[in-house]
């Protein structure tokens, strides 16, 4: 079961990663028109933005603006020192890289699950709003060193790369409005390729596809992800073996009330999904059993008793919808056991601070100097 979370939480961690500087658009040679029909907010609605990218195992669409400038600062109102912190966040952000994150808007991603010893592959498209000049300028200089960061043409497009610990990041300022970004660099190649009409793209993928167009289209965070079942291998829990059944898993966060959260595993049969619909149960039923009556733990208590397990035929969902108010207690209640969850400090995971490979396009990984990716 660790493995599993582990594997889910790696692909949204490294799809933020790449979302903080990520983008395609009208800048790209090919047809301006679709470019700009892709980039619009209707198309990373639809998923017709994936058209843009190269193909993947996981594709997400990020709401980033509603994230950082509406959902986060509600949920703080009522911690200031977690506010300041993520305030902080945000602003080391900005001096790393030369993008101010509340100008962020829309993110596409399209990433590969690392097999073995792999390193993740991500591409991907962000837009929003910067000076396209002092951006380009700024991310061709190592922000400690102010060294040049090399550059490479392709298909009339001049990719910066960000090289650290024998990876590279590759990022592209197309406009004012779009950026483009991936991992290794043959990856932003690909997305151009993919632009340009050359290539497969994400968008054919029918079944993640399918899946995605499932999602909530209000969703601020929506995904969907083939089902790593190599992860699963050699796992002796229940639910890790049944979960092997799953082909794709997909999702959506919801932040237009508080917090709505629905996760899909679809598996080929209902013969294959009723195991899984029922681990998860119990699971359910432990987890409640081992908090209740914790005071202190009286708000995840609450959320625990608000989930919903379904079973429809081959898929089996969970949906859970928490309230601002529990989400406020829920964290004013980790912020007197003195940390966040998972034990850092507050706003350790905040933008600005350690994150797979550094933090932004321009940024470092940390603040020891060096080149980031």
């Amino acid at each position: 079961m660790r493995k599993l979370t582990g594997v889910f939480a790696a692909c949204v961690v490294a799809s933020l990663f790449a979302g903080c500087g990520l983008g395609a658009g009208t800048g790209l040679s090919g047809s301006g028109k679709n470019a700009s029909a892709a980039l619009s907010p209707a198309a990373f609605a639809s998923g017709d933005a994936f058209a843009l990218l190269p193909a993947g195992d996981v594709l997400m669409t990020i709401d980033a603006g509603t994230l950082i400038n509406k959902t986060a600062p509600q949920i703080l109102a009522n911690s200031p020192k977690e506010k300041a912190e993520f305030e902080k966040g945000l602003t080391e952000v900005q001096e790393k890289s030369s993008i101010d994150p509340k100008k962020i808007e829309l993110l596409a991603v399209s990433l590969m699950i690392p097999k073995g010893s792999e390193k993740p592959q991500f591409a991907g498209v962000m837009t929003g709003s910067w000076d396209s000049a002092k951006l380009t300028e700024a991310l061709k200089k190592d922000e400690k060193t102010k060294a040049d960061r090399p550059t490479e043409q392709y298909e009339g497009q001049t990719i910066i790369i960000n090289k650290k610990d024998n990876e590279d990041v590759g990022v592209v300022v197309l406009d004012s409005t779009t950026l483009l970004m991936g991992s290794p660099v043959g990856m932003v190649k690909k997305a151009i390729d993919a632009k340009m009409g050359k290539g497969d793209t994400a968008a054919k993928d029918a079944d993640l596809m399918a899946a995605f167009k499932s999602t909530k289209e209000t969703g601020a965070l929506r995904f969907a992800m083939k089902f790593p079942k190599e992860q699963m291998a050699g796992e002796s829990e229940d639910l890790a073996k049944h979960m092997a059944a799953t082909k794709v898993l997909f999702g959506s966060l919801d932040v237009t009330s508080g917090l709505g959260i629905e996760l899909i595993a679809r598996t080929g049969s209902e013969a294959e999904a009723k195991p899984i619909h029922e681990d998860l149960t119990k699971l359910l039923d432990q987890a409640k059993t081992f908090l209740g009556g914790s005071e202190q733990m009286k708000g995840v208590d609450s959320v625990l008793n608000s989930i919903v397990l379904s079973l429809n035929g081959a898929d089996v969902k969970l949906a859970v919808n928490v309230p601002t108010s529990t989400i406020e207690e829920i964290a004013k209640s980790f912020s007197n056991m003195g940390g966040m969850p998972g034990g850092g400090e507050p706003g350790g995971s905040m933008p600005g601070g350690s994150m797979p490979g550094g933090s932004m396009p321009g940024g470092s990984g940390d603040d020891s100097g060096g080149d980031s990716k």
